[in-house]
């Protein structure tokens, strides 16, 4: 699958849709520090055995709308290292300081799936709506639950603790593009 990584504002994207910006900062840090360390082969009958041929995934770094550089990136020589050729050349060399799980033409990698996203620290009070509501608050005496007319005072290492269970609240998996809305129901 093509992938196309475009920054919008401050936020990269990933075929439009919001992209892991941790692992495009990765990414980029890989970018910067990585070097030809090796030729590995000016033989074209090697590529496929450094999967720089067809099976390679072909990147193109552009600034604005001109194409700065196009690469073949291949399988891991070990570690941070992998395989590279310019298309139009034979040469193969080892990419030192790139890691191949970097590199994915599955758009599922690319997307955001943090689905919160906050400082469970700076979290002052929260609240309950609907069957059965509640009030949990941070007050210069620590912290309360509230119901009704009852309060009663919770430890702040429970609170953030549980806080923090949903700040890693993340998306295991994206909807196909072809595939029917789901809706939840419940009787």
């Amino acid at each position: 699958e093509k992938i196309s990584l475009t920054k919008e504002g401050t936020d990269w994207l990933a075929n439009g849709f919001l992209a892991d910006q941790e692992r495009i900062a990765q990414l980029f840090e890989g970018f910067e520090s990585a070097q030809v360390v090796s030729r590995v082969s000016t033989n074209p009958q090697n590529h496929s055995q450094f999967e720089v041929g067809d099976q390679g995934t072909l990147m193109t770094l552009f600034a604005s709308d001109n194409e700065v550089q196009t690469m073949i990136l291949g399988k891991s020589a070990g570690g941070m290292n992998l395989y590279s050729r310019i298309p139009e050349q034979d040469a193969v060399y080892v990419l030192e300081g790139l890691a191949a799980h970097l590199i994915s033409d599955e758009l599922a990698i690319w997307r955001e799936r943090k689905l919160i996203g906050f400082d469970a620290n700076e979290i002052k009070s929260v609240r309950l709506d609907g069957g059965f509501d509640w009030d949990l608050s941070n007050t210069t005496e620590g912290w309360f639950l509230s119901s009704g007319r009852s309060s009663e005072s919770i430890s702040e290492t429970n609170v953030i603790t549980w806080l923090e269970s949903m700040v890693v609240l993340s998306a295991t998996d994206f909807k196909a593009k072809d595939a029917p809305n789901a809706r939840l129901l419940s009787t």
